[in-house]
């Protein structure tokens, strides 16, 4: 089987392997969804239904990605050889492919029941918004994985800049307070970092049915950037990286 499509199918049988865990996931983000609809509705009096549905939703599909094999990277160097390091194509083809077939499932499970969802309760969405966004989430969160794991070669383990990650990605995101609610200037900052358009601003462009051409520029950028960086950084711990044992 050619090596690439083999890389793309690992990352979408491993998930599978996890279905019950995964449906679990995602009915767990549309509870903690739901208290966040009813904490926030009786403390602004303004609906947020629509906008922390969709947001669960991108959440779901794309929650973490970098976590499983940064988890894998930092657990192999430790032990003197990293086999991803050893697999037949390169380490970010590998890891992009692999990230992009457990995307792909987890994204179907959540339209089955998100897009559901949203027509049970007659809230209109863009599916074509959608749609065009998913690369780009995918395109970051891949460059994410590729920048944290350059780290390993230093570190004992990157849990630690992982868990910062997904804190920015929650509280600078809108998963958790609505952007709407803060002051202008106060967006304006947080839509130069990738959070916000990996999040809110798709997540309001979706039920407004525009596509966030400046959103995805924005995550460009940053997926350049971080690529950029971790090669430099993965060159320089390939440099002094020994292999031990037999």
């Amino acid at each position: 089987m050619n090596k690439y499509l083999s890389s793309f199918l690992i990352g979408a049988k491993q998930i599978l392997q996890y279905r019950g865990m995964v449906i679990g996931d995602f009915l767990a983000q549309i509870i903690t969804a739901f208290f966040l609809i009813m904490v926030w509705s009786a403390l602004i009096k303004t609906d947020f239904t629509a906008y922390f549905i969709v947001v669960t939703f991108l959440i779901f599909g794309n929650r973490s990605l970098y976590v499983p094999i940064t988890n894998q990277f930092d657990q192999e160097l430790r032990h003197g050889w990293c086999l991803v390091l050893g697999k037949p194509i390169g380490w970010f083809s590998f890891t992009s492919l692999w990230l992009v077939g457990l995307t792909m499932v987890r994204y179907t499970i959540g339209a089955i029941f998100g897009m559901l969802l949203l027509f049970y309760m007659g809230i209109s969405f863009s599916i074509l918004t959608l749609l065009l966004s998913i690369p780009f989430i995918v395109l970051f969160e891949i460059t994410v994985a590729y920048f944290i794991s350059s780290f390993s070669y230093f570190i004992y383990g990157t849990w630690g800049i992982r868990a910062m990650i997904n804190i920015c990605d929650r509280m600078l995101g809108g998963s958790v307070i609505p952007l709407s609610l803060v002051s202008k200037e106060y967006i304006s900052l947080l839509l130069l970092l990738p959070f916000a358009n990996k999040t809110y601003s798709i997540a309001i462009a979706i039920l407004d049915g525009t596509i966030p051409i400046e959103a995805y520029g924005v995550l460009i950028i940053w997926s350049i950037a971080l690529f950029i960086i971790g090669w430099i950084i993965h060159s320089k711990g390939m440099e002094r990286f020994e292999s031990l044992g037999g």
